[in-house]
């Protein structure tokens, strides 16, 4: 079903540089990636220990904003699984120090005009 999803929409954009974001936690370790599928960039960092597996999932889109920022190609789409997420960005919930940097960066690069789009295909994690 994601799969189809996913199809539908890259079908119905125009061509994009398609960046996949992710956090994860294993025990008190937790870290975060972006990947860009272009040049098959990987961009990723290490969290403090006993950070959140929503702060990772947050830091993981501002990580993909980040490389956007200093990227030379103009058509992005960022592609990320963190109901959680949707939800804070949806609400503009800037008391977390990361939602209120992926928003301000979202605003600066459509401003550019070097997104396209910013798709959330969130899963209720168990």
């Amino acid at each position: 079903m994601l799969k189809q999803k996913l199809a539908e929409f890259k079908h119905s954009t125009q061509p994009t540089i398609d960046t996949y974001t992710d956090g994860s936690k294993d025990g008190n370790k937790v870290a975060v990636a972006a990947a860009a599928v272009v040049n098959n960039d990987i961009f990723s960092v290490r969290l403090l220990d006993e950070s959140t597996i929503f702060t990772a999932e947050a830091r993981a889109i501002e990580l993909a904003f980040e490389y956007i920022r200093i990227s030379k190609n103009n058509h992005f789409t960022i592609f990320y699984d963190s109901l959680s997420c949707l939800q804070s960005l949806h609400n503009m919930n800037i008391d977390h120090p990361f939602i209120s940097s992926i928003l301000f960066n979202y605003h600066q690069v459509v401003e550019k005009a070097n997104m396209s789009n910013f798709a959330g295909f969130p899963q209720q994690r168990k």
